[in-house]
């Protein structure tokens, strides 16, 4: 802890900055994150100088943010959230109850805090229309809990990100969901935040979130497709006003590749993964595809992939 407020007096010091960060891959494990986060308010408050945290997994650690930074100005709160209901989250192992989220951010806000941004998943193996009104309804209660304390809702950005299966992670077998499907929740979400100003939804591209999925899960072939788009004039992707589709359309085409081979397609326990060989043995996977399993199963949709 010496050593972090050491860098953060030197990082003051040089910029002048009002805020401070503490970040890291999972801050809310940090064992010492409370009394950290006490040593930085006595040592920077009276600066006026604010402490932020990353996006907080709902846990006991949600409970414990507002006290921990009391006294310092109060930027928005974070929380990822992932899935809408109890059962979804319980099925990709977040053992978290809404109880247990609205419980925390009733706590924020009465230690000051006014907004709060909700992250959220959709395209999740088995999901429901309920799944996908849940994050409006479940947006909706987040900011309703600051009107019950002092008659204002808060305000509340709901991020919805287009899940994109990942290498080393369960749902590396898992298909992602069809630019169709993401277009409805898109289109659903919208109608429904037409009830309330207090709810403002964010949602990225589908075609750029398809292109990652592609990637997320690609093989050795699509190099040539990168250094295609790239000769092609692809250039900034990650700024939507320089994303053209279009480009890497070309570039797949040109080498005869289908990005819904790619992206869409369920992976069966026998395929050897791009990536397998980091792991130095079948059982990562083995063990990988059998919370899979466990995952479709919690949902009632367990398959039976073999070939």
């Amino acid at each position: 802890m010496d050593r972090i407020l050491s860098i953060a007096e030197q990082a003051w010091r040089a910029t002048g900055f009002d805020e401070i960060g503490l970040l890291s891959l999972s801050t809310a494990d940090y064992p010492h994150l409370r009394a950290l986060a006490d040593r930085v308010e006595a040592q920077f408050a009276h600066r006026h100088v604010s402490i932020s945290v990353p996006s907080l997994r709902v846990d006991r650690m949600l409970e414990n943010v507002p006290l921990m930074v009391r006294s310092v100005r109060k930027s928005g709160l974070t929380i990822a959230v992932e899935a809408a209901h109890d059962d979804m989250r319980a099925a990709i192992l977040k053992k978290v109850s809404d109880g247990r989220l609205l419980d925390g951010v009733r706590s924020a806000y009465q230690a000051g805090w006014r907004s709060v941004k909700l992250y959220f998943m959709a395209g999740f193996p088995g999901e429901r229309p309920e799944d996908i009104d849940g994050i409006w309804d479940l947006s909706e209660a987040v900011s309703n809990v600051r009107r019950e304390l002092c008659g204002r809702p808060a305000k509340v950005t709901a991020s919805i990100g287009w899940l994109v299966p990942k290498p080393h992670t369960p749902l590396q077998y898992a298909p992602q969901a069809r630019p169709e499907y993401f277009e409805e929740v898109r289109h659903r979400l919208r109608s429904l935040g037409r009830r309330n100003k207090s709810v403002r939804l964010s949602m990225p591209r589908i075609d750029r979130s398809i292109l990652e999925a592609v990637f997320s899960r690609g093989d050795r072939r699509l190099a040539d497709v990168i250094e295609t788009a790239w000769r092609l004039g692809a250039r900034f992707d990650g700024w939507d006003e320089h994303f053209k589709p279009e480009l890497w359309d070309q570039a797949f085409d040109r080498h005869g590749l289908d990005k819904a081979w790619y992206a869409h397609r369920e992976r069966p326990a026998t395929e050897v993964l791009p990536w397998s060989h980091l792991a130095g043995t079948r059982r990562g996977d083995d063990y990988l595809y059998s919370q899979y399993q466990a995952e479709l199963a919690a949902l009632g949709l367990a398959t039976a992939l073999r070939g």
